[in-house]
């Protein structure tokens, strides 16, 4: 007997495999979308700890300094003169000011941002630390479920 056609069951598990493939595939898009947000903020993490050390160098005597303005832990808040914005300020003042548009720069660039430097003026060398917080994805069952993950970027180098 020769049969034309598909069967109803046939149909259903086409319909199933294909459904799955595309949750695979929609799972998948997820974690790209938030690979590539997490990569860009590590990006701009280290793009902001190039700028406070450009900063520095550009300011070393006030950096190289035991007690130097550059010296900053996590938290805080900061507010520099606007006579440093017309370069009419001392050096420890363009410190204050360099940190206070950094911890700021941190803050409006990077979810949570916050960051911390410190220098061994015997070695010169200079540790900054910036802090935020990543946006973790998970399929779970088919769900997004999302949470904030923190994360630190370490940067060392020699002034």
């Amino acid at each position: 007997m020769k049969q034309n056609g598909f069967t109803l069951v046939e149909i259903l598990v086409a319909v199933l495999v294909l459904s799955l493939g595309l949750l695979g595939v929609a799972g998948m898009q997820v974690m790209s979308v938030k690979n590539s947000n997490s990569a860009y903020q590590r990006a701009q993490a280290t793009q902001l700890s190039y700028d406070i050390i450009d900063r520095m160098r550009a300011n070393r005597d006030e950096a190289e300094k035991t007690g130097s303005g550059y010296v900053v832990a996590f938290g805080g808040s900061y507010s520099a003169s606007s006579a440093c914005e017309t370069g009419n300020c001392s050096p420890a003042s363009m410190a204050t000011y360099d940190i206070a548009n950094w911890k700021t720069t941190l803050a409006a660039t990077l979810p949570g941002g916050d960051g911390s430097v410190a220098i061994n003026t015997a070695s010169k060398m200079v540790t900054v630390n910036i802090r935020w917080d990543d946006l973790l994805v998970k399929l779970v069952s088919g769900e997004q479920i999302q949470s904030r993950e923190p994360l630190t970027l370490t940067f060392r180098t020699e002034l």
